[in-house]
């Protein structure tokens, strides 16, 4: 039961974390090519 909800919770998490990952990413790379600019 114990690993199950480790497992369940990880799931549950990753989908809202790749997300935000992604934006600031871009935004990293769109401020980066400003400064380049």
């Amino acid at each position: 039961m114990l690993p199950n909800k480790i497992i369940s919770s990880s799931c549950s998490i990753q989908p809202t974390l790749k997300p935000k990952a992604t934006t600031s990413l871009s935004s990293m790379d769109t401020s980066a090519k400003k400064q380049l600019k």
